[in-house]
């Protein structure tokens, strides 16, 4: 208000955003803040807005907080690294956008406990408002461990530690929780692996061996004269169910070849039952998709983070007869080699396809352009740890594939020259 007052009497024009961030960075000093409005002022030609202040001051755009927190609660770690990216363009202070952050963060933590939080602070409505978004965007403990790994990265930086390297790993422990080992970043990942799990099986779903036997039950309705013809899976080529439908005909003995050559045509007739067999698959889609989270989780336990970064990548696609097939990215051709030549991978994967859908399958990898139906990935997914994987592959497994390979397909990189 006492701004608001000088700057009507100065003839200044004046936002309200402006001068609460002039109020709020002057702590408590009005000499400061009006040495800070008049400078404001002059740069502005008689004009202060938010903008300017911030500019004034090397601040964040107010939004860079909002955008902080949605990347902390999507797990998206390029957008946080995006973001610091930006700061540092500006010429923003990065010590002060953590000492902002950790503010921001605060009054989320306390519009999480607080209803009366108008009179817990003295920010304004806009804020507070804020703050409550965000506060039924993330968890208790999840902005709680915010506040613990931005505080650290703060002491960090008054230590005169590198600004930049301090901030970007700040971001990647705030939206890789799994790269950091404390308490906190444990228990937010066991608080996920919960809320997946009670997801999980909240889900309705019929069981495997009732879908599974329903195609042969409808088959057994068909009348016995009629002739037999394998259904064509929608994923397959139109050439391929038509050659399957041409087959079947011919193999179909007519009325009269029926009574004269009854034991001739049963021969004939095997191959159709074959194709049938490949034809019909003997798990749904529905039920490798609602198992896929379970089969990926499995693969790091059983072979390893390496494997388990690649197999991420991939997808259920179809399901013939047997077999089934998971379709990889036509840009991850790295991932495509070297899960196809990977035997003991794939030996790990039928195991686990077996115990979760009670069936044995063998299993293909397949570019994702010979498949344009493939599914996408499933919408329970596991939590985003391929730099942990990256990390355990350089540690444990010195044979694998070349890190900065991996980097580049997972993280959409290029190598670029001076």
């Amino acid at each position: 208000t006492h701004l608001t007052d000088i700057a009507g009497r100065e003839g200044i024009t004046v936002d309200d955003g402006a001068l609460g961030l002039i109020a709020t960075h002057a702590g408590g000093s009005v000499r400061d803040a009006m040495s800070l409005l008049e400078q404001v002022a002059a740069l502005g030609g008689g004009s202060v807005e938010p903008e300017a202040v911030s500019r004034a001051l090397g601040l964040a755009d107010p939004d860079a907080f909002g955008r902080l927190a949605d990347a902390v609660h999507q797990r998206d770690a390029a957008a946080a690294l995006r973001l610091t990216a930006e700061l540092s363009a500006r010429g923003a202070d990065l010590r002060r956008f953590i000492g902002d952050a950790l503010g921001y963060f605060r009054g989320v933590f306390l519009a999480q406990y607080s209803p009366n939080l108008e009179e817990v602070v003295d920010d304004s409505g806009d804020v507070i408002a804020e703050w409550r978004a965000k506060a039924t965007l993330l968890s208790a403990p999840e902005t709680l461990r915010v506040v613990d790994e931005l505080g650290d990265a703060l002491v960090e930086l008054r230590q005169g530690r590198e600004e930049r390297l301090v901030v970007e790993l700040a971001m990647i422990r705030l939206t890789r929780p799994e790269t950091s080992e404390d308490v906190g970043a444990l228990r937010d990942r066991i608080d996920r692996l919960e809320s997946q799990v009670r997801a999980l099986q909240q889900r309705p779903a019929a069981p495997v061996a009732a879908r599974a036997t329903a195609p042969a039950t409808e088959q057994s309705a068909v009348a016995p004269d009629a002739p037999f013809v394998p259904s064509r899976s929608a994923d397959e080529p139109a050439a391929a169910g038509s050659a399957s439908a041409g087959q079947a005909s011919v193999s179909a003995p007519s009325p009269t070849e029926k009574e004269g050559t009854a034991t001739e045509s049963a021969p004939v007739s095997q191959p159709v039952a074959h194709e049938a067999d490949e034809a019909e698959p003997v798990v749904v889609m529905a039920d490798v998709i609602a198992a896929w989270p379970v089969i990926v989780a499995g693969i790091r336990d059983v072979a390893g983070p390496r494997r388990h970064a690649l197999v991420k990548e991939a997808s259920p696609a179809q399901v013939v007869g047997t077999t089934l097939r998971l379709a990889v990215p036509t840009h991850l051709p790295f991932h495509l080699e070297q899960m196809a030549a990977d035997e003991e991978l794939q030996a790990a994967m039928e195991r686990l396809v077996a115990e979760q859908l009670s069936t044995p399958l063998s299993v293909v990898f397949v570019g994702a352009d010979g498949h344009p139906e493939a599914v996408p990935d499933p919408p329970l997914g596991e939590s985003d740890d391929d730099l942990a994987d990256l990390e355990s592959a350089v540690v444990d497994e010195g044979d694998g594939p070349d890190p900065a390979d991996l980097v580049i397909d997972l993280l959409g990189g290029e190598v670029v020259t001076d």
